[in-house]
Order: C-alpha cells, then structure tokens, then sequence
C-alpha cells in the first residue's frame, strides 16, 4: 500500500514537473514572448474610447468575434467590454503561430509516448483515452463558443486592465491553442495504437 502511495506522488510530482518545464519552454519562445507583450499593451495602453465608437477597428474585431465568440462572451460581465474584445481577437491570431510551437515542443513528443505507454500496458486506461478526444473537444467548443462571463463574474483580468494583460493572452491565445494541441496528440497516439495492432495481425 505504501509502495502504490509513493509510486502516485511519484507520478504527480513527474506530471508537475514536465508542465512547469513545458511553460518554461514555452516562454522562451519569441512568439509567446511578442505575443504577451501586444496582449499586454493593448490592455495597458489602448484608450478605450477609440474602440467604443464605431471605428474601422471595432468592424474588424466584430468580424472575428462573429466566428471565434470567446472574447464576445467573456466581455459579458467586464467593466471594459471593448477591451476584452479587442485583445481576444488580436490574440485569435496568434493561435496558428502558438499552435505550431505546441507541436514542435519537447513536451508534444514526450506526451506521446508517454501515452502510448499507457495504452499498451492499461486496457482500463487504453479505453479512457479513446474517450479523451471527445472531451477536450468539448471542453473547446466550450472555451469558444459557450462561456460566458457570468460564469467568471469575479474574475480579475474582467475589472483590472493589468489582470488583463497577464492573463488575457494565455485564455484566449495559449489555452485554445494547448487544447487544440492536445485533441491533436491523442488523435496520434490513437492512430498509432491501432495501426500498430493490425501491423502485429
């Protein structure tokens, strides 16, 4: 029993430490670096009046927020609506450049083999994460579409423009993106898994 306590830790102390080392990693990147600097300023620095009447600007951003609404339905429950909007479609533009990082990290492979690993050595644990992929792309479709911001009432990044930029870029930039990556790796692994046992037949 202590043994299988210990061997747990051990594990979420392994998962712990390769998150920390993949955000690490991650901001080392100059993309992730200019992209929370512009996230930044557009919060900090962005008079909020020239967005709030009808300029060229406010089209743009309405356009963008007409297909990827996360920005839109965070704004909900802000005290500076056209700010959050402004920067969540600034950043919907960055998720291509981000996405691509995700899948050329260090961590993306690691991940997948670790998870064929599992697969192969757990049929309770293979059947779970044939059920991954629909979850996280529910989990996507939720972060996109469905929130809203009455369900982030208190949260700082909506009445704080610091808050903002700290945080603003990492929900509607690095987290679509981090899910988007991970619908992607397990889709991998699964074709991987099941190529590799009808090679073996």
């Amino acid at each position: 029993m202590k043994n299988l306590i210990t061997s747990a830790t051990d594990t979420r102390i392994k998962n712990l430490n390769a998150s920390v080392n993949d955000l690490v990693w991650l901001y080392r990147q100059k993309t992730v670096i200019f992209m929370h600097l512009v996230g930044m300023a557009i919060a900090l620095l962005t008079p909020i009046e020239e967005i709030s009447s009808g300029t060229f600007i406010e089209r743009v951003v309405d356009g963008v927020l007409n297909v990827i609404p996360m920005g839109r339905n965070f704004s909900v429950r802000s005290t500076f609506p056209e700010l959050v909007r402004l920067q969540a479609a600034v950043m919907t533009f960055f998720i291509p450049a981000i996405l691509s990082l995700y899948l050329s990290s260090p961590e993306f492979v690691e991940t997948k083999i670790r998870m064929l690993r599992i697969m192969k050595s757990s049929k309770t644990k293979s059947l779970l994460i044939h059920f991954l992929p629909f979850f996280a792309i529910g989990c996507l479709l939720s972060h996109i579409f469905w929130v809203e911001g009455t369900e982030f009432a208190v949260a700082p990044f909506l009445s704080s423009r610091f808050f903002l930029g700290v945080f603003g870029p990492i929900i509607f930039c690095l987290a679509p993106s981090g899910m988007i990556c991970g619908i992607f790796v397990t889709f991998i692994v699964l074709f991987k898994f099941w190529r590799g046992i009808f090679l073996n037949r």
